[in-house]
């Protein structure tokens, strides 16, 4: 369980059923959210994926992929390069 806090004082609350970083990838499947005291919302199978690559020169990233997919809903991926 992971919480965010704003500076206003409002919290969220991420649980993941799957989290894992290895060297520049990170993989995530959020399981369920909770603002403030509300009820919590459980999520539908949704992945998350971010790739990377850094240009060591200049300290910054060269290259981004990015997926995030939600079961039966949506599919979204964004590609990002330095060069481009």
């Amino acid at each position: 369980m992971y919480t965010i806090r704003d500076e206003a004082g409002n919290t969220l609350k991420l649980s993941f059923s799957k989290l894992k970083q290895e060297g520049k990838e990170i993989k995530a499947e959020p399981e369920s959210i909770q603002y403030n005291n509300q009820s919590i919302i459980d999520l539908p199978k949704t992945e998350l994926k971010y790739e990377w690559s850094l240009d060591k020169k200049i300290e910054q990233i060269k290259e981004l992929n990015q997926s995030i997919k939600a079961k039966d809903i949506f599919d979204i991926k964004a590609k990002y390069n330095q060069q481009k």
